[in-house]
């Protein structure tokens, strides 16, 4: 509120004005308490009196007055008037020089606002708004003006710059031209940047932070607020001021992709992956069944769409599946989006498929024969690399016992023991950390499997205590050729077996199993817990295939022989099928290209003997951005050492080189939003200021509190209270001269009369 040059910032106390009545009243009041009585003694005063009584009655008034002005005073100070007008502020106000912070949101979420004016764009206005205010009263204020996505990069960031003068306009410039950005906001990061900084300021700090107050950045999972956000923000209000501007609005509906990922662990060219995006309905309505598309690009113009098969309710996730068959073995950009809403960027998700020729694997036969499917892996072999018009995208390799002595595997995506019956000790080591790294590794057991050495060495039961490499320690072998048992049609649900579903129980019965190996009962050993996927028709339930997890790698094992020495297996289609579900299940996962969010920095390290040290980073086609070369620099491992820092936009960004063959390189890097600034839920800024002490908030409305602060506002209540005071001085003075320690003198009649 403003009263002529004034503003005040209690004016609902103004009211308090109508008190400057009640010396008037008590004056009223005190002039009619007296009764009057005639006194004869008294006349000749009387008359003398009358001579005098117009001074005595502005004697009076000017009390009157002066007591009245004493109480208006008393309530202009308490409403705390300020002015902007920098001449009269200038000579009687209270006006010193502070240091302006204002810790600018920038996230991607303020993208996002009502109708056409994004939350960004009102903090923009907002700055321009309270730049001007300050040029206009010639404030001897310096702003400093922080990017909250990139607090600590110089180059978006405005430092303590004096507003008065020439350098209003250069910053309105300078606003003007800030972008929002895709990264998110680095809160504790900026203040914790202030903070270090406090000991090289001398002026007063006020910290403004124009933010939309989304969740993600304020409170925790369950809706308290971040302690590490508390903190900062108290230890910065106990040295300065801290203001919280809020330029969010009502929920808004929105949908995002936060996830994209193959359902296998390898994509091989030429066979079919499937996709899945995970989307998220953000926003407060539902989306109906078959709303919603989402469109997958798998590059070079290829394309495919899909919708949701079922209502995605607020809050709620679903996954979206898409089959894609890459025709090419190198690395490739996979995208999926949504459409556009309010929020953009966050609407499409980017990832990087290194595709290979095939999945490799590694066969040790235990029982080699020169004979036609006589050896003990041949049938395995055959199944692995099945013919047909498309490719199975496996290859096998296959050594006898001996050879695989020595033998480097990270060339290999799995190893298939076949009936082996020992390994020395250095291999096993070695099959361990391949293991243990991701790779896969599958046991066929036969007659040349030694339980007790098998238990010693493979799961830790004796003086060679191994690493638990079995899912489970072996027993005794059990069968003969008469007495058939049969698998049992799987009841677990398990990606290796839910291609049986539907199938009838008689496929089952037609597999004769006539040997097989007992297993004893294990326990999780830390590495991971075993599973039992089959089990035989036998009295026990003995087992058939058992898994665990060991490491990053998978481990299965088949208790009987992978050759038709103990069953009739390997002439069933179950086992061409349930073999190459079991090879996708156990090959060592795919590394996956490059996957980043914005603000990551791109980072590479190559042998020289693989890579030119003369390379290009190519920012995303539609950034507008030219290419630039890349230095390198070697590495403690004297390799090449690329690193780019570029990655505020998301997109796809391509390393461009050459091997020292000259053959092209193209490694993509995708760079994405952060998927949770897509939930655009707001915290409570009201709460949050509660919780710091000496804070206050103020609405994007209430555009002028930026620039009005307690330490740095142009007010008047010091000035009013000094001149209350000289008033109630003068008052004492004056009632004191005027009252009854007054001595006047009276003239009547030619004689003088002293009334005391």
């Amino acid at each position: 509120m403003s009263l002529l040059a004034l503003s005040f910032i209690h004016p609902a106390l103004l009211g308090g004005l109508a008190l400057g009545a009640v010396p008037i009243i008590i004056h009223i009041l005190n002039r009619r308490r007296f009764k009057t009585m005639d006194w004869a003694a008294m006349d000749f005063l009387l008359k003398a009196a009358v001579r005098n009584r117009r001074r005595v009655r502005l004697e009076n008034l000017i009390l009157l007055a002066i007591r009245v002005l004493i109480v208006l005073l008393l309530v202009l100070a308490v409403t705390r008037p300020f002015t902007e007008g920098s001449s009269f502020a200038g000579m009687f106000g209270s006006q010193g020089a502070v240091e302006r912070i204002f810790l600018f949101d920038d996230s991607h979420s303020m993208r996002a606002g009502v109708g056409n004016t994004s939350a960004f764009q009102r903090g923009k206005e907002l700055l321009k708004s309270t730049i001007t205010t300050l040029n206009r009263q010639r404030s001897p204020d310096r702003v400093t003006v922080m990017l909250g996505s990139s607090p600590r990069s110089g180059d978006r960031r405005i430092t303590r710059v004096a507003v008065a003068g020439g350098h209003a306009e250069r910053m309105l410039k300078q606003i003007s031209a800030m972008r929002v950005s895709e990264g998110t906001f680095k809160l504790v990061d900026a203040i914790e940047s202030l903070l270090e900084e406090e000991a090289e300021q001398s002026s007063p700090r006020v910290l403004h932070v124009l933010s939309d107050f989304r969740r993600r950045d304020w409170t925790t999972s369950d809706g308290e607020l971040r302690p590490e956000v508390l903190q900062v923000l108290a230890r910065f209000a106990q040295s300065g001021e801290v203001h919280l501007a809020d330029l969010g609005g009502a929920p808004i509906q929105n949908v995002a992709v936060t996830k994209l990922v193959t359902k296998q662990r390898a994509v091989i060219s030429g066979v079919p992956a499937t996709y899945v995006a995970t989307i998220r309905n953000y926003g407060p309505d539902v989306i109906k069944a078959n709303e919603l598309s989402v469109e997958f690009d798998f590059g070079g113009g290829r394309r495919a769409a899909a919708k949701n098969a079922e209502p995605i309710q607020p809050r709620q996730e679903i996954q979206i599946k898409k089959e894609w068959t890459l025709r090419s073995a190198r690395p490739t950009a996979v995208s999926a989006s949504v459409p556009t809403d309010v929020l953009p960027g966050d609407g499409t998700r980017r990832i990087v498929v290194n595709a290979r020729r095939a999945m490799r694997f590694l066969l040790v036969d235990g029982e080699p024969s020169p004979e036609a499917y006589r050896g003990e892996s041949d049938y395995l072999a055959a199944a692995l690399v099945a013919p047909g018009e498309e490719p199975s995208g496996i290859e096998v390799e296959v050594v006898a016992e001996h050879s695989f002595t020595g033998r480097e595997l990270e060339e290999f995506d799995g190893v298939f023991l076949c009936n082996v019956y020992r390994l020395d000790r250095d291999s096993i080591e070695r099959l361990e950390a391949f293991v243990r790294g991701g790779g896969g590794l599958v046991f066929f057991l036969g007659d040349q499997v030694d339980p007790l050495l098998y238990n010693a060495t493979f799961y830790g039961v004796g003086t060679e205590a191994g690493k638990h490499l079995l899912p489970l320690p072996l027993g005794e072998v059990e069968g003969s050729t008469e007495n058939y048992v049969h698998f049992t049609p799987p009841g677990v649900d398990h990606p290796v077996l839910r291609f049986l579903r539907g199938m009838p129980d008689l496929l089952f019965r037609t597999i004769a199993i006539r040997y097989y190996m007992r297993t004893e009962p294990g326990a999780s050993d830390g590495e991971g817990k075993p599973r039992v996927l089959v089990q035989y028709t036998d009295e026990d339930d003995s087992v058939a295939l058992a898994e665990k997890a060991f490491g990053d790698g998978r481990v299965m094992m088949f208790t009987t022989a992978a050759d038709m020495e103990w069953s009739d297996y390997p002439l069933s289609p179950l086992y061409l099928a349930m073999l190459h579900e079991i090879a996708r299940y156990v090959v060592k996962p795919d590394p996956g290209g490059t996957v980043l969010q914005v603000f990551d920095p791109i980072e590479l390290s190559l042998d020289p003997k693989r890579l030119r040290p003369h390379v290009r980073i190519v920012p995303p086609p539609d950034s507008g951005r030219a290419s630039a070369d890349l230095p390198a620099e070697p590495d403690q491992n004297g390799g090449l050492r690329f690193r780019y820092e570029g990655t505020d936009l998301s997109g796809i960004y391509t390393l461009e080189g050459r091997t020292p063959g000259g053959d092209p390189v193209a490694l993509p890097y995708a760079v994405n939003v952060d998927p949770t600034e897509g939930d655009l839920r707001r915290a409570d800024p009201r709460r949050i200021a509660a919780a710091i002490p000496g804070a206050r908030y103020s609405g994007a409305e209430e555009a002028a509190l930026l620039a009005a602060g307690s330490d740095d506002r142009t007010e008047f209540w010091r000035l009013l209270l000094y001149v209350l005071a000289a008033f109630a001085l003068l008052e004492t003075f004056l009632a004191w001269r005027f009252g009854h320690h007054h001595t006047g003198r009276l003239e009547t009649a030619g004689k003088r009369v002293f009334v005391r």
